[in-house]
């Protein structure tokens, strides 16, 4: 009975032991998902296409909010030398 309590311990210790040293095989790394895109090249080439593609448009509209700005700055400067009947039409 001995002797088997005995063993008993023994396996369980090498288990343990087992375990532990399985253990120290593993590494736990944290990546920073956010940090790797802004590195990468691959974001870097996208940028620059979406800022070729879009660049064009971005003028395009400018340029319609400065011609209405124009227009609305015409509109105030005319709607004071026009009557209070033509001003309702």
């Amino acid at each position: 009975m001995k002797t088997r309590r005995v063993s008993l311990l023994f396996c369980c210790l090498f288990l343990v032991s087992v375990s532990a040293a399985a253990a120290q095989e593993y590494k736990i790394a944290v990546i920073d998902a956010a940090r790797v895109a802004e590195a990468s090249p691959q974001k870097k080439a996208w940028e620059k296409v979406l800022q070729e593609e879009f660049s064009r448009r971005q003028e395009e509209i400018i340029g319609k909010q400065d011609q209405l700005q124009k227009l609305e700055d015409k509109l105030e400067r005319e709607t004071s030398s026009l009557g209070e009947a033509d001003r309702q039409i």
